[in-house]
């Protein structure tokens, strides 16, 4: 027989929690904060852009390709030139049944 059922590692209580949650924060704080020494140039050494100067674009519309033409609610329409094309008439039946079981 295996035992899964064995609890493994051990469960953090909620002072613990927000004390690893506070040092995480803390930590991700000073390492992103920038230091004097790393924003002022040297001699020897290239000028390199800070994040702030990083360009974002302002929406995503997506790796695809978009064609305005076809934004319409008339699917009858000709995206080209505009006209109407008769449409197709469209016939459904629908069959509706009641089973019902025997108990």
């Amino acid at each position: 027989m295996h035992d899964d059922d064995e609890p493994v590692g051990r469960v953090l209580g909620r002072r613990q929690a927000l004390i690893l949650l506070g040092a995480a924060g803390a930590t991700l704080t000073v390492a992103g904060s920038a230091t004097a020494s790393a924003t002022t140039p040297t001699a020897g050494t290239p000028e390199v852009c800070a994040l702030d100067c990083v360009v974002k674009p302002e929406q995503m519309e997506g790796p695809y390709f978009v064609d305005e033409r076809l934004n319409r609610s008339d699917i009858r329409s000709e995206p080209a030139t505009g006209t109407l094309v008769p449409g197709t008439a469209l016939a459904i039946n629908f069959t509706v049944q009641q089973i019902r079981q025997q108990v």
